[in-house]
Parts: C-alpha cells; sequence; structure tokens
C-alpha cells in the first residue's frame, strides 16, 4: 500500500504547471473564498488566510486520479483510499502537519460529535523541486475514510496543514487509541502553538443512497 502512494506521488510530481492548473486549485483567492462560503473558518474557529495551495489528490482503479478542489463533490468511493498531498507554493522544508476534520458529524444540523478526526499526520516535508510531501513516520491517526451517516445531509471534510510545533511532539492529549470524536482543532492549535493553517482545501460529500 505504501508502495502505491509513493508512486501516485511521484506520478503527481511529474505534472508540469499546466496539468497543475487542469488538476488542482492554484489560486489563493479562491480557496479561501470557497472556505467563507462553506462557512468553515467561523464553524471551525480558525483564521484562514492561506500563504500555499495544498494539493489532495484520491486515486481509484476505475476513475484513475482525483484531484479536490476546493468545494467539490466527491463521494465515498473517490475517497476510499488514502489521498497523497503536494504544496504550490513555499511552506519551507518542513516539518509540516495535516488534519482532516468533519464538523457535521453526525449530522449538519445537530453536529454533536464534531469535530471528527479523520486523520493526523505530521512530519512531513516538502520537495521543493516537485513540490511532494512525504511523510517521514506513520500518522499517529492513519486515514479513516468519510462515511456520512445514511440519510444525513452532505457533510463538509476539510484538510488543514499547519507547520509543525516542538510542542506538538510533546502533546499526550491524543494516542493512536484517542477517540476521533469530539475533537477541536482550533484548541488543540493553540494548546500546542501550531498557530493558523498555513493551507487547506475541502470537499462535500453525501451518504451513499
Amino acid at each position: 500500500m505504501r508502495s502505491l502512494i509513493l508512486f501516485i506521488a511521484t506520478l503527481v510530481s511529474v505534472s508540469t504547471g499546466v496539468a497543475y492548473a487542469q488538476w488542482q486549485d492554484t489560486n489563493l483567492t479562491v480557496v479561501k473564498l470557497a472556505f467563507e462560503e462553506a462557512h468553515i473558518p467561523q464553524d471551525i474557529g480558525l483564521p484562514f488566510n492561506p500563504l500555499v495551495i495544498l494539493g489532495v489528490t484520491y486515486f481509484s482503479s476505475k476513475t484513475g486520479l482525483i484531484p479536490v478542489k476546493a468545494g467539490a463533490e466527491l463521494s465515498m468511493n473517490d475517497t476510499y483510499s488514502a489521498p497523497t498531498f503536494n504544496i504550490i507554493g513555499n511552506p519551507g522544508v518542513g516539518p509540516l502537519v495535516i488534519f482532516l476534520i468533519d464538523p457535521d458529524a453526525p449530522w449538519p444540523q445537530d453536529p454533536s460529535l464534531a469535530q471528527a478526526r479523520h486523520f493526523m499526520g505530521g512530519s512531513y516535508y516538502w520537495d521543493p523541486e516537485s513540490g511532494v510531501l512525504t511523510e517521514i513516520f506513520l500518522p499517529l491517526n492513519p486515514y479513516d475514510h468519510p462515511r456520512p451517516s445514511k440519510g444525513s445531509a452532505r457533510h463538509r471534510y476539510i484538510f488543514y496543514v499547519f507547520k509543525q510545533s516542538v510542542e506538538l511532539g510533546l502533546q499526550k492529549t491524543i494516542t493512536a487509541t484517542s477517540s476521533r470524536l469530539n475533537f477541536n482543532l482550533s484548541d488543540f492549535a493553540r494548546e500546542t502553538n501550531l498557530g493558523d493553517p498555513i493551507g487547506g482545501t475541502f470537499m462535500w460529500i453525501s451518504p451513499d443512497p
């Protein structure tokens, strides 16, 4: 599985700037506006003034590469396997930490379990030539694919990237066995001195019919 992820990352990395423009967001203002229109900054409690474009790419044996543009509608099947990440812009070499959260769990009209933490991975390093992010260590919370409850309205699934802090490595509040529910990313970012996210993207996913 890890070799497949590296293969996909390499495939994305050899893409030219023209391909990136076709596959992914390239405009920070467009991404910021999409976040604001989806009421994400106020619901998460984090300012969102992106400095870089976070590229998220899924892969399906049926449809090939599936890039995530901010506000894209994807299916549960599209997002079943863990994605790869790249950055357009200069985040510094790293380390970086990436989160995937659902602020609409279990129902957008009653998010009593939000935020649900679907992924938390640190120690990502950026390759300036390819833009690809490579993870040095296994994620603290491996990828848990989106699966909104049957009958629910569509959910927002939000990726954030932060510059990793020293305090993050010292924190003991999240372990591999910690509950992923009722997470508060803004509190966690403040407690671990992560600051504000430097980039992000999100997707809408509806439950299977």
